[in-house]
């Protein structure tokens, strides 16, 4: 199981830090997940910046190669990278490469367990080019990216760390159940 969350600092306003939330995520998701050996690949040391989409093209490569070296070298079965969101909608969604069913399913999954486990609203799961989704970088038979939140509501609540561990107890529990 590879967890990446994002490294990005340069979204939202100033008065929030994408990275610290999602790492702080990951890493009560990897503590939660008791059946599967995780592995938490992440790079800060290459800029808090970087795009994963191709609108118009990914930003910041280095660190997400980084990323995937770490994350190809565990063989990781799964992969699911966390973002926090700032659109202005609120809610959790997913996303997956474009024909990869089993990943969309994986992707449904996690956005269920979260709404039901927050509240958050759904806003389902949509198929997108993403840099490190891509099959041919990225060696996980699963790739899943989230982005938790979007409103300025979901911001404030995502920063309360009682609030974290409730979506990283939705990770965990949807990861420990599909270990053998």
């Amino acid at each position: 199981m590879a967890w990446q969350p994002s490294h990005q600092d340069d979204t939202g306003d100033g008065e929030w830090h994408e990275y610290k939330i999602a790492g702080t995520i990951v890493d009560s998701a990897i503590a939660a997940a008791k059946k599967v050996k995780s592995v938490k690949a992440w790079d800060i040391a290459d800029g808090l910046s970087g795009s994963n989409s191709y609108s118009p093209e990914p930003t910041n490569l280095q660190a997400f190669d980084k990323e995937l070296a770490i994350a190809n070298s565990a063989k990781a079965m799964y992969f699911i990278s966390v973002h926090i969101g700032n659109s202005g909608e609120s809610g959790v969604q997913g996303f997956h490469t474009p024909g990869d069913s089993s990943s969309k399913i994986l992707a449904e999954r996690l956005v269920i367990a979260i709404a039901s486990k927050t509240g958050l609203p759904s806003k389902g799961v949509s198929e997108s080019k993403l840099y490190s989704l891509e099959p041919d970088k990225n060696k996980a038979q699963y790739r899943v990216l989230l982005e938790i939140g979007g409103s300025e509501e979901d911001i404030q609540y995502l920063q309360d760390r009682k609030n974290q561990r409730k979506v990283a107890a939705a990770l965990a529990g949807v990861i420990d159940g599909l270990a053998p």
